[in-house]
């Protein structure tokens, strides 16, 4: 009995020295949890929290990234499906008569707008005033009257004004096309032309007059010039109507923010780099005349130089065409450059003066005829 109760007393022994030491842990946790209950209730709400606070700001951080990429990173996007914005209306041109009218008189309100805008640094052509009401446009400019009757062709000469197109090119009657750009080798490249007032570039002072010093927001998603651009390509006001003598100067994208809905947002890209001197495109002006350009330059500047191509050459009628060129930067993919095809018009040849000695249609004298008159009767 005595060395039963050994051997018992010794396996009883070898069990506790021999137990496993994950029932040990479990004891031991037990243990601590019992000392310390409070301690074990409030960890798990803290886990919690964390957790959630934790995926808040990964989602904020991914919102933020999302909005500088959207905002800063242009990324050309196929907005094909999008409906196009409703057009600028413009008013009916004047009928053709009153054109012609207008170019045997003096435009002294294009006379003192014209002089106001060299005084500020824009001399790129004579602006006629009719070509601004004609597009319901109010003039920048109180001066009365419009026009008036030239005193002598010396007068005229004296004021240095240019020949108006409708001398060169009369508009038509019937135009079938108002107000739009062809690019005949590019066959994307086929839009409205959009006019800008003064009013979306310039700001008035505190009596309404503009001044052409001091400029609207330049937005580049919201400004009134980026509202018109999404209809088309526009036409900026402090510079001529394209084919009168002088540059007229139209802008339009080659990219856009992704968050801008537009089917214009890429007109001018098939351009970039690409367009070679002697091609052709054709303007459709507001009063419907077929006007075609003759591609003479192209050219590259950079975003803060865009203001070197203000400029008219000489005394010919160009149209410059400006589309931007994106480049990496470390703020992300951005518009850094402008593309400018310079265009000249291509005016009819007029048909050569006819010798006076041709336009000499007297008859001569009738020979004496030996028949008898009885004959000729």
């Amino acid at each position: 009995m005595v060395s039963i109760n050994k051997k018992e007393r010794v396996d009883k022994s070898s069990f506790a020295s021999h137990s496993s030491p994950k029932l040990s842990l479990v004891c031991m946790n037990s243990s601590t949890s019992s000392q310390n209950p409070e301690s074990s209730q409030a960890s798990a709400p803290n886990r919690v929290v964390k957790i959630l606070v934790n995926v808040v700001s990964l989602l904020l951080i991914a919102f933020g990234v999302w909005l500088l990429v959207d905002r800063f990173v242009i990324q050309p996007r196929n907005n094909s499906t999008v409906p196009a914005p409703v057009v600028q209306e413009i008013p009916e041109p004047p009928r053709a008569e009153e054109v012609a009218l207008r170019s045997l008189q003096i435009d002294q309100a294009g006379i003192e707008l014209t002089r106001r805008l060299r005084q500020n640094g824009f001399d790129m052509g004579f602006i006629w005033s009719g070509f601004i009401q004609d597009l319901g446009f109010n003039l920048p400019v109180d001066v009365t009257p419009q026009y008036r009757e030239t005193t002598s062709e010396e007068e005229y000469a004296q004021l240095d004004l240019p020949v108006p197109l409708e001398e060169l090119i009369p508009a038509p009657e019937n135009p079938e096309l108002r107000n739009r750009l062809v690019f005949d080798d590019y066959e994307e490249v086929d839009a409205p032309i959009i006019y800008a007032s003064f009013e979306d570039i310039f700001l008035a002072d505190e009596e309404g007059q503009l001044r052409f010093d001091e400029y609207v927001n330049n937005d580049p998603v919201d400004s009134p010039v980026q509202v018109k651009l999404r209809e088309g390509v526009v036409h900026l006001p402090f510079t001529p109507s394209p084919g009168e003598q002088g540059n007229a100067y139209i802008i339009g994208h080659s990219s856009n923010y992704s968050s801008v809905q537009s089917d214009f947002n890429y007109i001018f890209a098939p351009l970039i780099n690409e367009v070679n001197v002697g091609e052709d495109f054709v303007i459709y002006d507001n009063l419907g005349r077929e006007l075609t350009f003759e591609v003479i330059d192209t050219r590259v500047v950079r975003e803060e130089d865009v203001a070197t191509a203000y400029v008219k050459y000489e005394d010919k009628r160009t149209v410059t065409l400006q589309g931007s060129i994106l480049e990496q930067t470390p703020e992300g993919i951005l518009p850094t450059k402008r593309y400018l095809v310079i265009g000249e018009l291509v005016v009819p040849e007029q048909p050569a003066p006819v010798p006076e000695e041709v336009l000499d249609l007297t008859l001569p004298e009738a020979e004496t005829s030996d028949f008898p008159e009885e004959a000729l009767q």
